[in-house]
């Protein structure tokens, strides 16, 4: 990169859909180099460790709820 160019701030939205694309594993090469230009590394693993987070606890919420209505 040039000295002369500036880095974008990435948005939130491109942080979360980046995560999302690469949680399901499908990615076009071109979005992942553009995402590799722009977005910082330490965002995305920031982002990623929300969104596992995140999927964890609706899956143990669903669990939750499933065995609740089972024992009912």
């Amino acid at each position: 990169m040039k000295s002369n160019e500036t880095v974008a701030t990435p948005s939130t939205r491109q942080l979360i859909s980046a995560v999302l694309w690469s949680f399901f594993g499908v990615r076009k090469m071109a979005s992942l180099n553009q995402d590799m230009r722009n977005l910082k590394p330490q965002w995305l693993i920031l982002t990623a460790v929300i969104g596992a987070a995140a999927f964890i606890a609706v899956l143990l919420t669903v669990v939750q709820l499933a065995l609740g209505l089972l024992a009912a």
